[in-house]
This record gives C-alpha cells, structure tokens and sequence, in this order.
C-alpha cells in the first residue's frame, strides 16, 4: 500500500491526528481491522473532515482489492462521517456476507432502505441476505427473475403417467361411447325417415328435380366438412382434457391392487392433474389417501397444502407451509410454491427470500427439485467406478445428507482424492451422529496417519 505515503503529506500538519492515522495505516496493512478501526473512529472525534477524507482515499485504494474487512473497517468510519451515502452501505453490506454475517448485512441494506426505500439494489441483496445467498446487485436481480414471472405452482413432470390415466380412461369410458353410438344411429335413422315423401310412384321418382339432387350433394358434402373439422378439433385438444377425476379415481381405488406401486403413481400423478387443472377437491382427496400410508412424505404434504390453498384457503396453507420448511428448510417443492403462495397474497419481499432459497438448493442439486434422483444419478455413476462424477453430484448436496452410509462413502472418495480435510469434516459429522461408527473412527485415524506422513516428508526437506 505504497500509495498510503502520500496520503499524509499536509501543508499544515496537525502532529496528533496524523499520529492517529499513521497508526491505523499501520494497523490496517498488519490486516488488524478491528483496531484500525478505533484509530480511525479517533481520528474522526478530533478532525472528522480531514480524516473522512483520508479514510476515503485509503478506502478507495482497498475496494478493489476486494478485501471485505478491510472495507468493513474503513467503510464504517466514512459511513458514520456520511449517512446517507447509500451506495457505500449496500458495499459494506455486500461485504458482510461475503464473511457470512448476515445480520449486520441485512442491518446495512436496512440502512440504504431508510434514505432510499426504492433502491433496487438494496431491495434484492436484503432479500437475498435473509435466504443467506451470496449474490450481489445486478446478479441478485436476475437470479429470481424468472421465479418472480411465475404465476402456476411448481409441481412434477407427470407426462408419462398422464398417459397412463388416459389409458385406464378408455376403460370406463367405452360403455359410455356405445350408448351415444347407438343414440346418434337411431337419431340419423329418424331423420331419414321423415325425408321420404309418403306416395313414391315410378313416374314422381324420375320426375325428380336436380334441385333436390343438388341439395343433398350439399348436404353430404357440408356433412363430411363437419365431420373433418369435428375430428380436427379432437385431434388439437389436449388428451389430458378428457380426463373424469372421479371416474378416474374410483377407477383406480376399485381396479388396481391396493397400494401396490401401480396404484400409488396413478394416484399420485392424478393428484398433479388435478393441481394442474384447479380440482382441488379431487386434489385434496387424492394426497390425502396416499398420506394415510407415508404419513412423512414430504412431497405430498406440499402438494395437498396447494390443494388447500385452491380451494380459498391461502393463509391456511402459508401458515402450514412455515411449520414444514421449519422442519424440513431444504425441500424445493415448498420453498418455490410458499414463494408463489406470498407472492399471491402481496407480501413480494417475503417471497423473494423464498425464491433466493430455492434459488441456492436448486444450484446445489443441478437445477432438479428432487434430490433424490441426483442422489440415484450419484449412485449411478459410484457403482459405474466413475467415481470422480459422482462426487461432482455428491459434494454440493453434503449439507442435506443425512445417511451415515452415504457420508462415509463421501469421505472415502475424499481420502482416495487425498482431500484429508474434506474426509476430517464428514468424519466428524458422522461420529456426532454416531460415535459408534466404525468406519469413521477408523477414517479418522488414516487421516491422522496422512497428516503425521506429509509433516514428517515436509521435514526432510
């Protein structure tokens, strides 16, 4: 920080300020923020508008350095000297969470709300700092953009087993299909009848006017565009319309195994249409018989408070759906839609911090909701021998593993990395879960061998 030298040169020399600066200098080039920043706070009580400006110079010069205790400790004096200097407070808030306190982050982006309440800036990175994200400014604004233009809840891709229920319509839906058929012959044979003039003689029949001819050319041929275009309207409508929920679900309670998987996914994936399509009743009932067996499954509890939620019943979803994030804060399904649910009711900023969750889960699972088939693609490619791909799936979702055999097997591909750290965590993690785990206990001391290994090679150096 050579440039420190001549921040100091002065016509006329005030010897104690100076004395009090040059100590802060000090201090700050030894990286003692906390300390420099009393010499600075110091310097301001005797002389605040020379040692703004020196403070301003020094911060300047540190800012791109991107050092954020260094712009912690200097920022704050300056800010203290200049409240409403907004865009040096969304800095130093920026800078907080780059050290992951992110209260005081929130405190600063609360402070450039209060002199500016439209800042954009500080509207996002707050939002962000409460779902304890990272990104900053102009990249804040753009990672929720996309969530913020939803308007439909987040459900599963249930395209397979749509056409699975359309199938099993077909069942139910044949006797319905005869019985018009025959209506629409006995409809037709009434019409023709009542065409036929009651005295047909030789000589009236070919008598017969081309008018009439004509007229029925007509009507055949009007009858065949009908029926081209009938046919060209069913074939444009989507298949999923035709779809009965109730017939649908007596269909699959009375005719398929009880809960057999057969049953479980056709329940399941018209629970999803039912969503899709506002049956909420039908939605209710559906994710409330397959709770009565996984009374934990997360999924359905999600998909049955959106249920709720459609039938008028908004705040008594939201209120629920705090109560499962607070068990369960990484579950994708629920942050995203409790987002959509508050953006619903008005309340934008709340869902923002939803939104900025997700955000953050979905990059540790590689954009999929369901982190359990990343894990299965893990396993995949563990079993494969691909161990390095695995491991690229594996490392982000740590934090929400809980399997002590899945850990264990982590750490293992850590060790044959020689990632001795990373091991010792997970190690850790799994004895705190169990301090009977073996294979952690014995993780640990081959990692204690490494380490003694590479000192001992370090010294014959």
């Amino acid at each position: 920080m050579k440039v420190l030298k001549k921040l100091f040169v002065s016509e006329e020399p005030d010897k104690q300020i100076y004395e009090i600066l040059e100590r802060g200098k000090s201090l700050l080039e030894k990286n003692f923020f906390d300390w420099a920043a009393v010499e600075f706070n110091k310097a301001m009580e005797l002389n605040p508008e020379l040692a703004t400006e020196t403070v301003t110079k020094l911060f300047q010069e540190i800012q791109g350095g991107g050092n954020p205790d260094a712009i912690i400790s200097l920022g704050i004096n300056i800010l203290q000297a200049d409240p409403e200097n907004i865009e040096l407070a969304n800095l130093i808030g920026n800078a907080y969470r780059k050290k992951h306190d992110w209260k005081r982050a929130e405190n600063m982006y609360k402070h450039c709300l209060k002199y500016d309440a439209e800042n954009n800036f500080a509207i996002y990175n707050l939002a962000a700092a409460m779902a304890k994200v990272e990104v900053q400014d102009g990249m804040a604004v753009s990672a929720i953009k996309d969530f913020e233009k939803m308007s439909d809840f987040v459900l599963p891709d249930v395209k397979e087993g749509i056409e699975n229920l359309i199938d099993m319509h077909q069942h139910f839906a044949e006797e319905k299909d005869e019985t018009d058929n025959e209506k629409k012959s006995e409809e037709k044979q009434e019409k023709e009848d009542t065409k036929l003039p009651e005295n047909l003689d030789a000589a009236g029949e070919t008598n017969q006017s081309e008018e009439i001819k004509e007229t029925k050319e007509k009507y055949e041929e009007k009858s065949s565009v009908n029926v081209e275009t009938k046919d060209q309207k069913e074939e444009n409508q989507p298949e999923s319309s035709s779809i009965d929920p109730l017939k649908t679900f007596n269909y699959i309670t009375s005719s398929l195994e009880k809960e057999s998987t057969e049953e479980e996914n056709a329940l399941f994936t018209l629970g999803i249409y039912c969503l899709q399509h506002n049956e909420a009743n039908f939605a209710q009932r559906t994710f409330k018989r397959l709770l009565m067996r996984e009374k934990d499954n997360v999924d359905l509890r999600c998909f049955l408070l959106l249920a709720i939620s459609q039938n008028n019943e908004i705040d008594k979803a939201i209120e629920t759906f705090q109560g499962i994030l607070a068990k369960n804060p990484n579950h994708r399904y629920s942050n995203v839609n409790m987002g959509i649910l508050l953006k619903r009711k008005g309340l934008i900023q709340k869902s923002r911090v939803r939104f900025f969750t997700t955000f953050k889960l979905l990059e540790r699972s590689q954009g999929d909701y369901d982190v359990n088939s990343c894990l299965e693609a893990a396993d995949k490619f563990f079993q494969e021998k691909r161990e390095k791909k695995a491991l690229e799936i594996y490392e982000p979702l740590i934090p929400e593993i809980s399997s002590e055999e899945l850990l264990s097997r982590i750490a293992g591909l850590y060790l044959a990395g020689k990632n001795w750290d990373g091991a010792f965590d997970i190690f850790r993690r799994v004895l705190r879960k169990n301090r009977k785990n073996n294979e952690a206990r014995e993780g640990l001391k081959s990692i204690y061998t490494a380490y003694l290994a590479d000192t001992e090679n370090y010294l014959k150096k």
